[in-house]
């Protein structure tokens, strides 16, 4: 994120933190975020469930979440300025 989209590290540290969040099991044994979307997309890809249109393949679908999740947030940074 700082790199990528210039955040400072105080900017990026909503991002740190909820990464490590999503690495980590939940209270009551909860799966982390993470493990879970590892899971889903794994499902999805050996049941055969991941149709594209051309122009849009899962990497960009990828990207472009990630790169709308950026923007968003440096919006939001920029009014909390």
């Amino acid at each position: 994120m700082t790199q990528k989209y210039g955040f400072t590290k105080q900017q990026a540290v909503y991002f740190s933190t909820h990464e490590e969040a999503d690495l980590k099991e939940h209270e009551d044994g909860v799966m982390g975020h993470g493990s879970f979307n590892k899971l889903v997309m794994q499902r999805i890809l050996e049941d055969g469930y991941a149709d594209t249109r051309e122009g849009y393949n899962l990497e960009y679908c990828a990207i472009a979440a990630v790169d709308l999740y950026g923007v968003m947030h440096r919006a939001a940074a920029e009014l909390a300025e």
